[in-house]
């Protein structure tokens, strides 16, 4: 069994090496774009395809150079109850609390910009790159409740009000965002947003348990 077990990873290993290497090889391949495929059609249909017009086209619709963008943020956040016991069977509290979600960037290549225009006409592609971002979204909790027993354990009331304030709410969607209409999910900060409600319970138990 262990010789087993043994020649087994040694078969997995290198596998998995192997995999890892094939892996890389094809993420590192360039994707095709509008620019290789336009040149390819004009090659089809006869017409005369030198460098110089490949270099004129490469420069209005893929300009070289290399376009960055990054994130670094930090949060703190946390809950803060306050508790108060009217008596034994009556409870109350008051509580604060912080969420934070945080921002990132819309990953599809296609949201750049139609392939048929240059990058020139939305403010070039470094500000296009940076337009995939979204930011974190944060949210402060507010909630005030009671929890009462009453008549002998027979009468269970609870009760408590809410009140939650978004900024910068995330909002995924799927639809004709991308590049020609096409379909593919996005995220966005809204500005802002309020959720308020109530929620009040009550039970009685007729049989003594």
């Amino acid at each position: 069994m262990i010789r087993f077990i043994v020649r087994r990873l040694l078969i997995m290993i290198p596998t998995l090496l192997v995999i890892s290497i094939i892996s890389f090889v094809i993420i590192q391949l360039p994707p095709g774009d509008y620019l290789t495929t336009y040149v390819a059609n004009l090659a089809q249909t006869g017409e005369s395809v030198d460098e110089a017009l490949i270099a004129s086209l490469r420069a209005t619709y893929a300009p070289l150079g290399s376009y960055y963008a990054a994130r670094d943020t930090g949060n703190v956040s946390g809950t803060l109850v306050a508790a108060y016991d009217f008596s034994a069977g009556v409870h109350s509290y008051l509580s604060y609390s912080r969420g934070y979600k945080a921002g990132g960037f819309n990953l599809d290549r296609s949201a750049l910009k139609s392939p048929i225009l240059p990058f020139s006409a939305s403010g070039g592609a470094q500000a296009l790159v940076n337009a995939l971002q979204f930011a974190p979204e944060t949210v402060n909790a507010y909630e005030i409740g009671a929890k009462a027993r009453l008549l002998d354990n027979k009468l269970r009331l609870n009760f408590s009000a809410f009140h939650y304030n978004y900024n910068n709410l995330q909002l995924t969607q799927v639809g004709p965002f991308c590049a020609g209409g096409t379909q593919c999910t996005q995220t966005t900060n809204a500005a802002s947003a309020k959720v308020d409600g109530i929620e009040a319970e009550a039970a009685y138990n007729i049989v003594k348990n």
